[in-house]
């Protein structure tokens, strides 16, 4: 098993629409095995190898419109959706620079570059080692956050939300499946 993502060696994608762990991107990034996906992209907990830390990598992957090349690695547009696929890819590098130069926000997850490759794009991120909040709440099983351990959290995260809103930064999907609770009791926002 890697020690970083925990998949298991060896063992082929689960799916042909994730890229192999063990790819390494712009010799710096390696791959390691998916831990989340939408309708826009595939993020995979991977190594910063100048860095020697985790981090998450999220690749623009459109499902409904593109497939994986040949090579296991290379995104290509399916026939008719090209202008789509390209009017998305170019919507994720202009998100992925806003937040890249994002700096200062404890409350929101940090990214830390982005790159283009392999005829999409990537956008590197700080890994959140912590719990989605929705897995710690529901109210039909009386799972509950009371209001003294949530409230100073929060309030430093909407603090950065209204500081991201300054900066003309919309998340658009602020959900408790989007907040992570963190291991000191913080509240990081991702999945932009």
């Amino acid at each position: 098993m890697c020690p970083l993502c925990g998949y298991e060696a060896g063992k082929i994608t689960d799916s042909p629409l994730h890229m192999l762990p063990g790819t390494i991107l712009l010799d710096r990034y390696l791959v390691g095995k998916v831990i989340g996906y939408g309708g826009f992209g595939v993020t995979y907990a991977g190594r910063d190898e100048a860095e020697g830390r985790r981090v998450a990598v999220k690749e623009y992957f459109p499902a409904r419109c593109a497939k994986r090349g040949e090579d296991g690695i290379t995104v290509v547009p399916l026939p008719g959706m090209e202008e789509t696929y390209e009017g998305g890819r170019y919507s994720f590098v202009k998100e992925a620079r806003v937040l890249s130069g994002l700096e200062g926000m404890p409350s929101v997850v940090q990214a830390l570059a982005y790159l283009e490759t392999n005829n999409t794009a990537y956008l590197v991120m700080e890994y959140l080692d912590g719990t989605p909040l929705h897995r710690l709440v529901d109210p039909k099983a009386g799972k509950r956050i009371s209001p003294e351990t949530l409230l100073p959290p929060l309030k430093n995260l909407l603090y950065d939300i209204g500081r991201l809103h300054e900066k003309k930064v919309i998340h658009r999907d602020i959900a408790p499946d989007n907040i992570m609770w963190m291991p000191d009791g913080s509240l990081k926002l991702l999945d932009f």
